[in-house]
C-alpha cells in the first residue's frame, strides 16, 4: 500500500490546516483498521497452530500405540500356538500313558488342533488387515497435515508482509504529524505576522 506525499501547487506550506487535520484523522482511522486486521490475523494463527499442534500429538500417540499394539499381538500369537500345541501334546500323552487314547482320538484332536490353529490364523490377519487401516489413516493424517503446514505458512507470509505495511503507515503517520505540526504552527503564526506588519505601516506614517 503506498501513500504519496501530501504536497500542493505551493508545496506543503499551501495546505489548510483543517484539510491536513481531517487527512490526520483519516490516517489515524486507517491505523485502526490495519491494528484490528492484524489482531484478526493473529488469532487465526494462533488457532491454526494448535490446531496442527493438536493433530501432530494425537499422530504420535497413534503411530507410538500402533507400533506397540502390533508386536504384542505377534508375541502373543505365537506364546498362543506354542501352548495350545504344549497343552495338546501333553493331553494326549497323558491319555496315552493311561491307556485312554487311540488312534482316532489323537486324529480328532489334531483336527481340533489344526481347526484352532486355523481360526488363530485368522484372527492374526484380521490385526494386520487393522493395521492396514489404522496405517492409510494415519498416511491421510499426514497429508491433511502437511496442506495445513503449507496453508500456514503461506499465512506466515502474509501476516509479515502485514507487519511491513503496517510499518510503512507508521512511518508515513509520524511524516504526517510533524508536517501537519509545521502546517498548524505556520497558520497561527500568519495572522500574528499580519497585524506586527499593519502595526510596523501605520508607526513608519
Amino acid at each position: 500500500m503506498r501513500i504519496d506525499r501530501l504536497t500542493t501547487q505551493q508545496g506543503i506550506s499551501g495546505l489548510r490546516t483543517g484539510t491536513a487535520r481531517g487527512f490526520r484523522t483519516r490516517q489515524l482511522q486507517d491505523k485502526r483498521y490495519w491494528e484490528e486486521l492484524m489482531q484478526v490475523k493473529v488469532r487465526e494463527m494462533k488457532a491454526e497452530i494448535a490446531r496442527l499442534s493438536e493433530q501432530a500429538d494425537a499422530g504420535e500417540r497413534e503411530r507410538s500405540a500402533k507400533k506397540h499394539y502390533e508386536k504384542r499381538v505377534r508375541e502373543l500369537a505365537l506364546e498362543l500356538t506354542d501352548l495350545q500345541g504344549r497343552l495338546a501334546d501333553y493331553n494326549t500323552a497323558i491319555r496315552i500313558a493311561n491307556g485312554e487314547a487311540n488312534k482316532q482320538s489323537v486324529e480328532e484332536q489334531t483336527r481340533e488342533l489344526e481347526m484352532s490353529n486355523q481360526k488363530m490364523q485368522e484372527e492374526v490377519e484380521q490385526v494386520f488387515m487393522e493395521k492396514q487401516r489404522k496405517e492409510n489413516q494415519l498416511r491421510q493424517l499426514r497429508e491433511q497435515m502437511d496442506k495445513a503446514s503449507l496453508h500456514g505458512n503461506e499465512m506466515y507470509a502474509k501476516l509479515n508482509a502485514l507487519e511491513d505495511q503496517l510499518a510503512q503507515l507508521e512511518n508515513r503517520k509520524t511524516v504526517l504529524e510533524e508536517d501537519i505540526a509545521s502546517i498548524t504552527l505556520k497558520a497561527d503564526y500568519e495572522p500574528l505576522k499580519k497585524q506586527a506588519m499593519d502595526e510596523l505601516a501605520e508607526l513608519n506614517r
